[in-house]
This record gives C-alpha cells, sequence and structure tokens, in this order.
C-alpha cells in the first residue's frame, strides 16, 4: 500500500470574510478571518501521484471515460511545446478520513516573515494532507489524471476537506470529518461541469489560428485540420470578394467538412481550388433554390463536400443541381439531413441509379396491333414511374415494320443485353420471337411471357413456367406489365415502391 503526501495553503472557499475587531495595527497583524466556507486544500504535486491516490465516482455520478479523450490529452502532454503544457486544477474530495491525515506544515522560514504575512499565514495555513491509494475521489479532471498517471508533471490540484474541525487551530493535526459527502461532490461535480461558459468552437480556432510562434507540424498536435484553418484565415478570411452570406463562422464550418472528408491529403493548392469553387456554387444560388431555403447553415459544406467528390466544377454544379431537385421533390428539410456527407451519399443513390430498361419482342402482325401493344407497355411504365420509386423505367419501343427472317440485328442484341425485363409475347410461337426469347433466357434476365386468351396454337411445352401469363384485352395486359414489372423490380433490383 502506498502513501502520498500533498502540500498546500488550506483555505476556506466561499467563506464570509469577517475583518477582526480591535486596533487598526492588530488588523493589519493578523489580516482577516474567513468562516463557514469548505475548507479546502490547493496545491501542485505530480500528476501521478495525483491518479494513483484517488478514484472516479462512475457508480455515483461520474460520466464514464472517453478513451479518445484521453488519448487527446496524452498525446498533448507528450508533443505540446512546453510553453503551452498547461492543465488548469483537479478537483479532489476526501471521502475517506481513516485513510487521511491533516497535519499543519510550520516551515522554519514562516518565522522571520513580517507580522502582516503572518496573519495571512495563520488564516491559510500551510498543510500536508497524507493519504493512502484511492483515497480521495475524482470531481473534476478525471480524463486529465488518466491521461497524465504515468507522468511525473507537476499540476495544481484542489482537494476539498468538506468539514475539519478547526476549533482548536493550534492543533498539528486536525480531525477530518468522516461524513459520506457523496451528495455534495455529485453537487459539486454539476457545477462545474454545466453552468461555466465554454468558448464557441469559432472563438478556440481564432485564438490558435491567430498564433504567430505556433507552427503547422505543431497545431496539427491540437487538431489535424488547423494548419489549414490557419491558412484560410490568413489569405482568405479579410478577402472582401468573398460573399461569406452562408460562412457565419468560418473556421468552424470548414472545419466540421474537412472532419467529413476525413482527409489528411489534402495540400493548401487542393484546398484553395475546393474553397474557391464552393463560392463560385455557392454563387449560383438561383440554380439551387430550395438548398438555399431549407438547408442554408449547411449550404457552404455541401457545395465544398460535393465539389470535392466531383472531377470538375462543371459537374459539381450538375450534382448540386439533381441533388436540389431530389431534395424538394421529397421535401426533405434541415431536420432530416444535418450532414453535407450524409445528403450527398442518400442523394447519389438515389439520383445516379441507373434507368431500368424493358425490351419486348412480338410477332409483326400490323402497325395497328403493334401501336396497342405499345400503348399498353408505355402507359404501364408511367404508372410505376408515378408510384414514387427512386428508378426510371424506360420501354424500347416495339419494333414496327414486318419481319421475314430470324436473323437478329446487333441492335437487338445490344437492347437484350442491355435490358433489365425481356417481355415476350409468345402468342404465335413466332421463330424470331423465339429466338430472342432464348438469348434472353442464356443471359439469364428476367422474363415475362405473355399470351392472348383463346388462342389456339401450341407454345412449346419446354417455355411453359412461371414466366406465362395470358390476358383477354390490351387493359388486361397494361395491368399484367404494371403488376408483374414491379414484382421484378423490388426482387430482382430491390427497388423501393413508396406505399
Amino acid at each position: 500500500m502506498s502513501k502520498f503526501s500533498f502540500y498546500g495553503l488550506l483555505g476556506n472557499n466561499c467563506g464570509v470574510v469577517t475583518p477582526y475587531s480591535g486596533t487598526f495595527k492588530r488588523l493589519q497583524e493578523l489580516g482577516f478571518s474567513v468562516e463557514n466556507g469548505i475548507p479546502t486544500l490547493r496545491g501542485y504535486a505530480k500528476i501521478s501521484d495525483l491518479a494513483a491516490s484517488s478514484k472516479p465516482q462512475y457508480e455515483r455520478y461520474q460520466r464514464e471515460l472517453k478513451k479518445d479523450h484521453v488519448k487527446d490529452i496524452a498525446r498533448f502532454l507528450d508533443n505540446c511545446k512546453d510553453e503551452a503544457k498547461f492543465l488548469p486544477e483537479v478537483v479532489l474530495s476526501v471521502n475517506d478520513s481513516k485513510k487521511a491525515t491533516l497535519k499543519s506544515y510550520d516551515h522554519k522560514g514562516f518565522s522571520s516573515v513580517s507580522e502582516t504575512a503572518k496573519g495571512a499565514i495563520k488564516n491559510i495555513g500551510y498543510y500536508c494532507l497524507e493519504v493512502e491509494d484511492e483515497t480521495l475521489t475524482r470531481v473534476d479532471g478525471n480524463h486529465r489524471l488518466e491521461a497524465g498517471k504515468d507522468k511525473d508533471y507537476y499540476i495544481p490540484f484542489s482537494i476539498v476537506l468538506w468539514n475539519i474541525n478547526v476549533e482548536n487551530p493550534d492543533n498539528i493535526v486536525l480531525e477530518i470529518s468522516d461524513d459520506d459527502n457523496t451528495e455534495s461532490e455529485a453537487f459539486l461535480f454539476y457545477i462545474l461541469n454545466n453552468t461555466a461558459r465554454k468558448l464557441e468552437a469559432e472563438e478556440n480556432f481564432k485564438g490558435l489560428v491567430k498564433s504567430k510562434k505556433w507552427e503547422s507540424d505543431e497545431l496539427v498536435l491540437i487538431n489535424k485540420h488547423l494548419p489549414l484553418l490557419k491558412h484560410y484565415y490568413d489569405k482568405f478570411d479579410a478577402n472582401p470578394l468573398l460573399n461569406k452570406q452562408y460562412l457565419d463562422s468560418p473556421l468552424s464550418q470548414i472545419c466540421e467538412i474537412l472532419e467529413e472528408i476525413n482527409s489528411e491529403d489534402i495540400d493548401e493548392t487542393q484546398f484553395d481550388m475546393l474553397l474557391v469553387d464552393s463560392f463560385k456554387i455557392l454563387a449560383q444560388t438561383e440554380r439551387f433554390g430550395y438548398i438555399k431555403e431549407e438547408f442554408s447553415d449547411i449550404f457552404f459544406q455541401l457545395a465544398f463536400y460535393v465539389r470535392y467528390k466531383s472531377t470538375d466544377l462543371t459537374e459539381a454544379c450538375k450534382m448540386m443541381g439533381l441533388i436540389d431537385k431530389w431534395l424538394e421533390k421529397y421535401k426533405y428539410t434541415g431536420a432530416i439531413f444535418t450532414k453535407a456527407s450524409k445528403i450527398l451519399d442518400v442523394a447519389y443513390k438515389h439520383i445516379t441509379v441507373s434507368p431500368k430498361y424493358i425490351f419486348m419482342a412480338m410477332e409483326y402482325k400490323s402497325e395497328e396491333i403493334v401501336r396497342d401493344y405499345n400503348g399498353a407497355l408505355q402507359r404501364a411504365v408511367t404508372t410505376l414511374n408515378n408510384m414514387g420509386a427512386n428508378v426510371e423505367l424506360i420501354a424500347h419501343p416495339i419494333m414496327t415494320g414486318e419481319g421475314k427472317s430470324i436473323n437478329i440485328t446487333a441492335d437487338i442484341y445490344e437492347k437484350i443485353e442491355n435490358c433489365s425485363v425481356f417481355l415476350a409475347d409468345t402468342t404465335e410461337a413466332n421463330p424470331n420471337v423465339m429466338y430472342e426469347l432464348g438469348i434472353a433466357y442464356n443471359k439469364k434476365k428476367p422474363i415475362i411471357m405473355v399470351r392472348e386468351k383463346n388462342k389456339k396454337i401450341k407454345v412449346p411445352s419446354d417455355i411453359i413456367s412461371e414466366y406465362y401469363y395470358s390476358f383477354g384485352s390490351m387493359s388486361e395486359l397494361e395491368d399484367l406489365f404494371v403488376k408483374h414489372i414491379r414484382k421484378i423490380m423490388e426482387s430482382d433490383y430491390g427497388i423501393v415502391y413508396p406505399g
């Protein structure tokens, strides 16, 4: 079992100051009195000793440790330049009086000080607190202590004693209360972590990027994006030609989008190009009216991210236009999407789904019959396209003109190759149709075969299967197309039809 000694000044935190009564001389000699405060020992000690002698209260009031935050602080302690290697005091509490002893420390040097100084020493005494392993509880600074538990750096501490017997201040050893102070610690933890005003990110960033003595390799230790933020601040922030209407907090917004990109290989030249092109995109607000209206807070970030993902400015502007139409079509708002990367990633999957082509093979009978079939197919495709799925269906017009040979043309072969659904009218068991059907079957295309009812021509039994459906009118054929093309889109291609 290890023992630790912490030396410091013992005073009353938040106590009421009461001047001594008596002559002016005595007031000067004795200083002042502090009453009804919380006894607190303040001093400096090795962070490793403070860590070993204390423990967190996860089960009572403390937040769980964030390992990434601990790593960041440890990296800061290891790599930051000495003149900036500063940590604020940690706040600890004595919650086991049996393992703690508080002794008055009478240094011989105190005897030679002035009467006024003696009065100050008397009211803010110098003491030594001796404790065993894990005697103290951590009220504030848990992450700092974990990060520095193997370090010998001296850092400031504040150890709250809550209640000690000071009725006889001349005692060498003061009695520490053995009360359970967990509730008081929990309250103090809340006060320290929730009431102080935190600097906004923009204020923090400005303080860092304005530095004249910190180099990029030092800034990157704090935040990997700081070198580019500093570059922006030095080169662009004061540029009157840049319209910052959608860049209220430029450093914060740029840092956020760089974090989404998560790329550490963007150099200053590439950054400059992305930034300038982003402002060129923002200048075309009339093309992106919905984004401007509903996503003004991340308009710049979306422009920057889309440009980063595009090969050039023209492609980026085209994609921004498609995103604007997509967002407006589905009435998405900033309440649904708060990240630029999420907007593009989701939109891209919907926008760039290639159209699904439908090819139909049938025997040429007459211009009128072909026109009727074409009409039924086109109406079915229109119905499906209006259902709000994230894919466009395109039907190749059924060929007109009488065909006399099974000599398949290159055009038809290419259409079968690229089609997503193959339709075949097998009513007459036409050789051309059977030949094209065989090619589609060989290429494992989703197939729908249709046949007029009450026709006497026998279809070969080896193609009578689950693909086969019959119809009696063009309206029945249209309904059949809608039903079974949709089924293939859902089962074979994962297309989702709302409703």
